[in-house]
């Protein structure tokens, strides 16, 4: 069977017109994507100094408690600990986002560790406290760790990314909040920075 060559090439150019197209398409839909470093001169601080851009604990309105680390063998028990936190003003998103992974610089010496959460806002209403995660340079201390469980009808945590519900009313502005820990002594976190990274869903559209 013989095929015209002109008729073949003519097919291809079809083809690969129509792939360009649906790239173009696919790449037009791409979800937005902002990331925001939050000011760390700002926000409200219990039990934490800001200085030199960073976050310690201070030497006063520390807070008490325990911390019993779900990873920990032999289990040791309740960690005693001292803790200060702080939390960022609002950070306006330029569009509902969807998604949200939270991202910090620390410096964590033995003994000390911290908690990062996040709370979003938008429709009217406030979302709760997620944590997204724990976490210290080493591990002889605590185990850095994500928390499961936190689903509730705003959304949900996969691993270290909060997703909105696909039910729920679209969000448009978050805050970020960092504990700082430490088990004894005078010993404290260091914290450079911290930020967000936000995404709308993906759109296909092929």
């Amino acid at each position: 069977m013989k095929v015209s060559f002109s008729i073949v090439i003519a097919a291809a150019l079809v083809m690969s017109a129509a792939a360009t197209t649906a790239i173009a398409k696919t790449v037009e839909s791409a979800p937005p994507v902002q990331f925001v470093r939050a000011s760390l001169g700002g926000g409200t601080a219990t039990g934490v100094a800001q200085s030199g851009g960073r976050l310690t604990l201070a030497t006063s309105g520390l807070t008490a408690g325990s911390y019993d680390d779900p990873f920990d063998y032999p289990d040791r028990g309740a960690i005693a600990y001292q803790s200060g936190s702080w939390t960022s003003t609002w950070i306006g998103v330029a569009f509902a986002f969807d998604e949200l992974v939270a991202s910090w610089n620390a410096e964590t010496p033995a003994g000390t560790w911290i908690r990062t959460e996040m709370q979003a806002r938008g429709s009217g209403r406030e979302t709760k406290w997620y944590t997204m995660g724990i976490w210290a340079s080493g591990d002889a201390d605590i185990h850095r760790t994500s928390v499961g469980g936190q689903g509730d009808v705003d959304g949900f945590i996969a691993i270290d990314t909060f997703i909105r519900d696909s039910k729920a009313s679209p969000l448009d502005s978050y805050h970020l909040r960092v504990t700082l820990y430490r088990s004894s002594g005078t010993a404290t976190p260091s914290v450079r920075m911290v930020g967000a990274m936000t995404s709308a869903g993906t759109v296909y559209d092929i």
